[in-house]
């Protein structure tokens, strides 16, 4: 059973990456009117600044970015998640996209793709 959030509350979206090429992708989603956490292991990149919440850790390491997001007990929904990236940080979008059940690519077919093996014989 899903519980709804109360009304009004905050809706998240979650930027992995704060680098210079995700700043417009964080101020799309502020203007849209989400909460940003913008996930990155530098936090003076750019689009930290931007973010209302800049959780401190690699965008490789998916697990850790949730239980750093279940630990701060987030006052709202999770409702979107992105990375500008088509390496590996696309992959820990897709696994936190699945454990907050938000649309996103599927991680299976995004490691076929990654895995050269499957590339050579696609």
């Amino acid at each position: 059973m899903q519980i709804s959030p109360p009304a009004g509350a905050p809706r998240y979206f979650v930027s992995l990456g704060a680098g210079a090429h995700q700043v417009e992708l964080i101020r799309a989603a502020r203007e849209l009117g989400y909460r940003v956490i913008a996930v990155d292991r530098n936090l003076r990149a750019p689009g930290c600044s931007e973010a209302h919440l800049q959780p401190h850790c690699s965008v490789l390491r998916p697990r850790r970015i949730i239980r750093m997001l279940q630990d701060n007990v987030l006052d709202g929904p999770v409702v979107g998640v992105a990375a500008r990236s088509y390496g590996k940080a696309g992959l820990s979008a897709a696994l936190i996209a699945r454990e907050y059940r938000t649309p996103g690519n599927p991680h299976r077919p995004l490691l076929d793709i990654q895995n050269k093996r499957t590339k050579e014989t696609a």
